[in-house]
C-alpha cells in the first residue's frame, strides 16, 4: 500500500505555550495523529510504503526527519519563496501538484486542522483536485484488505466502521500531543535519508498561480482572544456543593 501523508510545521509555541522548546517546528498535533494511523496501517499490511509531504521553509525539515524517525520512509518538502502567503486554495493546489507528480497514492492522509490557521480546509481541497474521494473524521483503522480499509469514523453524532476503498483521502479526527521520543539509531537514520526539494519549478506552476498572487482569499486582520476566567466559593453540604457544581457546568 502506497500512502502519502500531509504534515504541516508548525511553532513550538502554538502547541506548548508555557514550555520551551529546542526545536524551530513541531507537526501539527492534528497531523501527528494522520501520522499514528498511517504508521499503524503500515504495520498491518505487507510491502507498505509511507511519503510524507511538508509545505514550508528549508528550516522546517526537521519535521520530515521526525516523521521519517517514526516510520515514514520518504520526505518531500515543498519550499519555494514564491509559495509564502498561500492561503488554503493555493495551498491544496500546490501540495495536489506534488502528489501528481509522485504518481498519486493508494490513500493520502491529513490531519482534522491545524493549530495555527484552523481552517480545515485543504484535505477537502487536495481530493477535490486530485479526484479522490475525501472521509473525514478518521479515528481508527481496524482491518486491512487488498483494496480497501475497514476505519472507525466519528462525528458529533454516532461512531461507526466504514468500509474504505482505495484512491482516497482519510481526515483523521482529534489531534496528538505526546510526541514520541525516537530512538537514537531511528534518528540517526532519518537525517542520514535524502530529502527532496519541490519547487514551483519541479512542480511546473507559474508564480501567478501561487504565494499571495494566486490566492483567492487574505488575512486583513486577526486578534488574540483571552478567554475571561472567573471564580467564586462553594460553600454548604456536600449535596449542596454538588448542585452548585452541575449548576456551574450548566447541567
Amino acid at each position: 500500500m502506497n500512502m502519502i501523508i500531509c504534515l504541516k510545521p508548525v511553532r513550538p509555541e502554538l502547541v506548548f505555550p508555557y514550555e520551551h522548546r529546542n526545536e524551530k517546528f513541531l507537526v501539527n498535533p492534528y497531523d501527528m495523529k494522520a501520522l499514528e494511523l498511517a504508521v499503524k496501517l503500515k504495520k498491518m499490511s505487507q510491502n507498505s510504503k509511507i511519503t510524507c509531504i511538508i509545505m514550508g521553509p528549508e528550516s522546517s525539515k526537521e519535521v520530515i526527519e521526525y516523521a521519517l524517525s517514526l516510520g515514514a520512509d520518504e520526505g518531500i518538502l515543498i519550499s519555494d519563496v514564491v509559495f509564502s502567503g498561500s492561503d488554503t486554495v493555493a495551498t491544496s493546489f500546490i501540495i495536489s501538484r506534488a502528489i501528481e507528480k509522485l504518481g498519486g497514492a493508494d490513500l493520502i492522509l491529513c490531519g482534522e486542522k491545524s493549530v495555527d490557521g484552523e481552517t480545515g480546509q485543504v484535505a477537502f481541497g487536495i481530493s477535490e483536485r486530485i479526484g479522490y474521494n475525501c472521509i473525514s473524521g478518521i479515528c481508527d483503522i481496524d482491518a486491512v484488505y487488498e483494496d480497501s480499509i475497514n476505519a472507525i469514523r466519528r462525528d458529533e453524532k454516532k461512531v461507526c466502521r466504514i468500509s474504505i476503498k482505495q484512491k482516497a483521502v482519510l481526515i483523521t479526527k482529534d489531534c496528538v500531543t505526546s510526541y514520541p521520543s525516537p530512538s537514537l539509531i531511528m534518528r540517526k537514520k532519518a537525517k542520514q535519508k535524502e530529502i527532496n526539494i519541490f519547487d514551483h519549478n519541479i512542480l511546473e506552476i507559474l508564480p501567478s498561480e501561487c504565494g499571495l498572487k494566486g490566492s483567492k482569499t487574505m488575512v486583513s486582520a486577526s486578534s488574540k482572544i483571552i478567554p475571561q476566567v472567573t471564580s467564586s466559593d462553594i460553600i454548604g453540604n456536600a449535596s449542596e456543593k454538588a448542585d452548585k457544581i452541575l449548576e456551574l457546568l450548566g447541567i
